[in-house]
């Protein structure tokens, strides 16, 4: 998996959980006081990424104070994923 291919994921779980258009998921906003995310959304979407990307996310991480922006939820799914999987594939680039 590529590290855009993991931003991509991230972003529609966001975007699927808290049912919102995808280009309203933008990495500047926060999940809390501009996406209006519960905990309880927040759970639901580390949980989801968990079981996607096959990572297991920290339980200190999972609060709100780790997952502000997301952006930040983002650089914590790639942490996760780097140290679970070894790394990241390399993104391939296709003639047109």
């Amino acid at each position: 998996m590529t590290i855009w291919g993991i931003r991509r994921i991230v972003r529609r779980t966001i975007a699927d959980v808290l049912a919102i258009k995808i280009k309203q998921v933008l990495p500047k906003h926060a999940l809390v006081n501009d996406l209006r995310a519960s905990d309880t959304d927040i759970a639901e979407i580390i949980t989801y990424l968990d079981a996607q990307l096959g990572i297991t996310f920290p339980e200190r991480d999972e609060g709100t104070h780790k997952t502000r922006t997301i952006e930040r939820l983002t650089k914590r799914v790639l942490a996760c994923y780097r140290k679970e999987h070894g790394g990241f594939a390399l993104q391939s680039f296709r003639k047109r």
